[in-house]
């Protein structure tokens, strides 16, 4: 017989990545009986994060619905991701909710990613509850030789600090850092010291890259007001001028070595692809590869591109893109997830993250894909990597 509509409800959990979406959705699970013991994200044992590309990274990359009963009530509760890559998949899933819970961390506090899908819950009508979870990450910059010896930790933020590019002439790193609740850009000597905050307005500060000159950073911003664009910033973190605009997410944009244009992200086509550009934001084109592409970077040279793609089950392998040919091939070969590719100085090499041990590690390889290599074994997950003229940054999670 028909069931009675009037008992069921479509229940979300929206929030900023690493907020504790999974977390929460594995706890209701629990208490309401679905389950006999609480799933733990790190340990890739959660319900809602079945894909096995979710349990290597830690993150959740599509929507998950769990159906349980809870006091005469059917209850559909919908886990969302909380990446900005994944907002439309937020907004899919909003669409059928009844109501949800809007779930922020007890240290960072209100997030960029939280008041988009604020905004989005709000343009589909959708009651919110929230509350607040205490529960935060730990992510610090770290850098040491090409063949991972010296490793020196540079920041001790004691929060996230993520996304390091050093400057053309090897004297600065530029980064987020979340020390301050929001993902606010930093500049800090190559030693570590000498931090500061050059940008923190309210919002995306992120995926900063310097111009070849060292004269200009690109970086994606929103002001709090829009959503996420590429912009065009002084040194000191003033704004130039906004490049890209309307309602698309542009991220991970990065400079040709001409100063003239830039490779980034977009998801204007429906998912994110790399595009180009101008400095004027003019005769924006799609380059011609399929599926979700990520972390593009121009060589020294400026004829390739080296890029992440998503290829089967969901996983990431790199790709390098030549100019001229208007072609891309396979770097990588679906050893686990590989991602974050980083041209070495001399356009020889690239250095990338990859889980295929298990944990996220640092790798290099020659521009054909041969002679892969891992760079050392350094505990946690290492991730983000850049080269220095001499040596290479990165992220680092520790204990994790």
């Amino acid at each position: 017989m028909p069931r009675d509509l009037t008992r069921l409800r479509n229940i979300g959990i929206i929030a900023h990545i690493d907020a504790g979406k999974t977390t929460v959705t594995e706890r209701m699970l629990y208490y309401c009986h679905f389950i006999h013991r609480v799933g733990e994200v790190d340990a890739g044992t959660t319900v809602t994060d079945y894909d096995p590309e979710e349990q290597e990274r830690g993150i959740t990359i599509q929507s998950a619905c769990v159906t349980f009963e809870w006091k005469d009530h059917q209850i559909n509760l919908i886990d969302t991701p909380g990446h900005v890559d994944f907002t439309a998949e937020v907004e899919r899933s909003l669409r059928v909710l009844d109501g949800a819970i809007v779930v922020f961390c007890g240290v960072a506090g209100v997030q960029p990613q939280t008041e988009t899908v604020w905004r989005q819950a709000t343009k589909y009508h959708v009651p919110r509850i929230v509350f607040v979870n205490n529960q935060t990450g730990r992510k610090e910059l770290y850098i040491m030789d090409y063949d991972g010896a010296n490793l020196h930790r540079l920041t001790d933020d004691r929060s996230i600090a993520m996304y390091p590019r050093v400057s053309p002439e090897g004297s600065r790193i530029l980064y987020t850092s979340y020390q301050k609740g929001n993902p606010d850009l930093y500049l800090m000597n190559i030693d570590g010291t000498g931090a500061r905050a050059i940008s923190t307005v309210q919002g995306l500060n992120i995926t900063a890259n310097w111009s070849p000159d060292g004269q200009r950073i690109l970086a994606t911003m929103t002001h709090a007001k829009h959503d996420p664009n590429m912009y065009l910033l002084d040194a000191d973190g003033t704004v130039v001028r906004r490049i890209t605009s309307g309602r698309t997410i542009d991220v991970s944009g990065f400079f040709a070595p001409n100063g003239r244009e830039i490779v980034f992200i977009s998801n204007r086509t429906g998912i994110p692809q790399m595009h180009l550009t101008d400095l004027e934001g003019f005769s924006i084109r799609r380059l011609p590869t399929q599926g979700h592409t990520d972390s593009p970077v121009w060589s020294p040279a400026g004829d390739r591109i080296v890029f992440c793609m998503q290829t089967e089950g969901g996983r990431f392998d790199i790709y390098r893109y030549d100019i001229a040919a208007n072609e891309y091939y396979r770097m990588t070969q679906s050893e686990g997830s590989s991602e974050q590719p980083y041209f070495s100085p001399d356009g020889r090499f690239v250095v990338f993250t990859s889980n295929r041990r298990g944990r996220y590690e640092l790798y290099t390889m020659f521009l054909d894909g041969s002679g892969q290599r891992r760079v050392a074994d350094i505990p946690g997950n290492s991730m983000m990597p850049c080269w220095t003229p001499r040596r290479m940054v990165a992220a680092q999670v520790s204990g994790r």
